[in-house]
Parts: structure tokens; sequence; C-alpha cells
């Protein structure tokens, strides 16, 4: 059984339908597993925990993980290494949120492929100068935990962030052309209708600078000091999940919540608009390919390889994969299994 695992063609989409974890369950199927040279994304997690650690409602502080950094000169020598056995179109660090010490680091010892993660709204990516550097060091995009655009709700949730240092840092990124990938919270115990429409309006002010939108609901951790506070209550009988529903003190429940997010704010041509950000995209969501389907593609082949020794499976999101899998088989690079099962599994334990 021979699987192919090309680069994707959807626009602007690096990662495969593959793991190195996924290959070796492959591999000792039986199964001969190929990657195509320069496909797919590198994951690496420099840090458990969070080193802000200060919001009042984060699951990490409310489960009591400390901040377990590794040395930024250790994170950049392995991802060094890793780049230059695995290729990677992309290298995407893990970390709750890139510490300071590392971004600087990266800043001045690029790491050889270009990069994307998760950092703190602050002072330091307000500074054009720096942000340029990131890119200069291959930063393509930031995913930026803003929350909300109401400063008292930032406040209240301890997020330690002012808006107006938000928009500096918006505005920087955007000249030093590094992408956004904006989170936003909504639903917390200290946000009213009021202040949700605040934040679709910063939203509305720069858009212009956030190429991407995450709209969550807010739940609340189950061990959060705050969490008996409200009243606790499971989403459904047996719940075993880590978070709990709970009473809004302001009548602000998640119905509400999605009813605004549903009929308001992804209605408002800022955000759902054709030709928003640039052009390039419908409006500041961007349809993503549901991994899980692919990879259950995955095993379905190589389950049909036990009875079909010579079976071809081409595992991506297109049809034209399939209808072109001799071609791909002859481009894709000998002996990939063995490049992506025996890479060493480095970076901090999540």
């Amino acid at each position: 059984m021979k699987i192919a695992i090309p680069a994707e063609t959807f626009p602007g989409e690096s990662r495969v339908a593959a793991s190195p974890d996924t290959v070796k369950a492959f591999v000792k199927k039986g199964a001969s597993v190929a990657v195509q040279k320069g496909a797919g994304d590198l994951p690496y997690s420099a840090a458990g925990g969070c080193w802000w650690s200060r919001c009042t409602f984060c699951p990490e502080r409310a489960e009591g993980n400390g901040y377990r950094p590794l040395p930024p000169h250790q994170v950049l020598a392995e991802l060094r290494l890793l780049t230059e056995s695995t290729r990677p179109v992309l290298i995407h660090l893990l970390d709750n949120a890139i510490s300071p010490a590392l971004l600087r680091a990266l800043a001045e010892d690029p790491p050889g492929a270009p990069w994307y993660g998760f950092a703190r709204v602050d002072e330091r990516l307000a500074d054009a100068d720096f942000c340029r550097a990131l890119k200069r060091s291959g930063c393509v995009l930031l995913k930026l935990g803003l929350e909300s655009g109401d400063q008292g709700v930032l406040d209240r949730m301890g997020k330690g962030v002012e808006l107006e240092t938000a928009a500096r840092v918006l505005a920087s990124l955007r000249q030093a052309g590094i992408a956004v990938y904006c989170h936003l919270l909504f639903g917390t115990p200290g946000e009213t209708l009021l202040e949700a429409r605040r934040t679709l309006e910063f939203v509305v002010r720069h858009r212009e600078a956030i190429g991407f939108l995450n709209l969550a609901v807010f739940t609340m951790p189950l061990g959060a000091a705050e969490a008996g506070e409200f009243g606790t209550a499971p989403f459904f009988e047996g719940d075993l999940s880590l978070c709990t529903d709970f009473r809004h003190p302001r009548g602000w429940d998640r119905r509400q919540v999605r009813l605004f997010l549903e009929r308001e704010f992804k209605r408002h041509p800022a955000v759902a608009s054709q030709g928003c950000c640039g052009g390039s995209r419908s409006g500041l969501f961007r349809h993503r390919v549901c991994f899980a389907e692919r990879l259950q593609l995955a095993v379905h082949a190589v389950a049909l390889g036990d009875e079909h020794e010579d079976a071809v499976a081409v595992v991506g999101q297109h049809e034209d994969h399939l209808v072109a899998a001799g071609v791909l088989l002859q481009d894709l690079e000998g002996g990939a299994e063995a490049r992506l099962a025996e890479a060493p599994a480095v970076g901090a334990a999540r």
C-alpha cells in the first residue's frame, strides 16, 4: 500500500494531512508513505504554561500549570536542526504566548523558515522597528488574544492590555507586513451587549490591520477560583468537561451572545463584505479545511491496503490529487516515512 501526501493547493494552506505520529502508524501497518518535498508545517513547543498567567479565567492558571520555558538559545538551536532535516514550509510555535525573550531571540537569529504563533499585545509589538525585525526573521503571522475591544472588560479579565497599545500594535504589524489573526472572547462575566458592540466597533476601526478573526463564546474553567461566585452547572447530564456553565451576573447568557455574533457581528459590512482586508478574502473569516476528515481518509486507505497491497492513496483535499496520483508519486521524495518518523521529539512538554 502506497500513501502519497502532497503539498496542498488551497491558497495559503501549508499544512498536510499527516503528522510524524500518523506516519509512524501507517508504516507500522505496512504502508509506504511519501511526502511531497517542501510540504507541511513544523510544530514546536518552546514552553509549557503561559508567561503572563494573570488572566482571571485562564485554564492554565485554574489548573495550576506553572510556566516552563526552554532557554531561547536551545529553542533556536533545535529549530535550526529541525528545519535543516525536515525543510518545513512553516514553523508553528505552539506556545500559549511566545515570551518576550524568545521574540527578541527570533528577531536577532532567524530560525531558517517562515514562522507564526501566539503573542501578547504589549509595547514591544507597538515598536515598528521591532516588528520589521520580526518580519525579516521570517514571521508571517501573529495570533493575538485581544479578547475584547472594551477597556473595562479587559481590566476585569486581568489581561494587562491597553486598547491604545493594541491599536498601535496592529498598525506596526500591518506596516511590517505581518498578518494578524485576532482572537475575541464574548460572554465573559464583565461583558454585556454594550461592551460586545464596542468590540465590534474596535474591529471595524482596525479592519485593515486584522487579517483573520476567531470568535469564541466564553466557558468558565471548572477549577477557576471565580467559578463559585457565579454559580456553576454542567452543560449537559454526565458532562465530564474541564469547563462549566455559569449564571451570568448581567443576564448576558450564551444564547444571547450567539445571537449577537450571528445576527450583528458577522453581518456587519466591514466583517462580512467582499473585498475586506485588501480585497483578497471574503470578509475577515476564512474557510479552513477539516483535517479530521482527511486523516480518516488516510486511515481508510491503510485499511484497504490490507487487502490490496498495490493500492495507491493520495491524502489531500482535492479530487485532482486522486486523478494525478501516478504523476505525484514520481514527484515525491522516497524515504519520507523515515524522515518524518525519526524526527526527534523536542520542545517543552505541553
